[in-house]
């Protein structure tokens, strides 16, 4: 009995992971932002994340592990997102020795949207052009506005 419950314990903690908060942001981008514009972006309603793990076999890391990429899939996983609020930087992983294992960081936070963006933002814009008169027009169209036209060119 007493071998029995060891050997529980000893496989439990083999396959444990383990998390470490590694950093707190109050904001955080990989991407070029105008400061400006920032006063008139707006929140996202939910959290998001991402995440950039590798695997480690055997002993062998398959790659290592970036932070940036992490951010990256985070903001990216947002339409419109610029950067992230409240930000929570983790360093995740785990290992069954000489076995199989993985590492890596995630990011978590809320996102900040850029109303100007594509999702948005503007209506798309084209460019009509007589050329009987030789003259151009820019025209702002809806969505489906757009849709429309690109049915009609096909």
């Amino acid at each position: 009995m007493k071998l029995n419950c060891l050997s529980a314990l000893a496989c439990a903690g083999l396959l444990t992971g383990c998390s470490v908060r590694v950093a707190d942001c109050t904001i955080a981008s990989t991407k070029n932002i105008d400061f400006e514009k920032l006063s008139k972006s707006k929140l996202g309603s939910k959290r998001t994340s991402g995440e950039d793990m590798k695997l480690i076999v055997i002993v062998i890391p398959a790659g290592i592990p970036n932070l940036k990429t992490a951010v990256d899939k985070a903001i990216e996983a947002v339409p419109g997102c610029i950067a992230l609020s409240d930000v929570a930087v983790y360093n995740k992983g785990f290992y069954i020795p000489l076995v199989i294992g993985s590492n890596g960081y995630v990011v978590e936070g809320t996102p900040i949207i850029d109303p100007s963006s594509s999702t948005g933002g503007p209506s798309p814009k084209v460019v009509r052009v007589d050329m009987t008169n030789q003259t151009a027009q820019v025209l702002n169209l809806s969505s489906r506005e757009l849709s429309d036209l690109r049915k009609q060119m096909n």
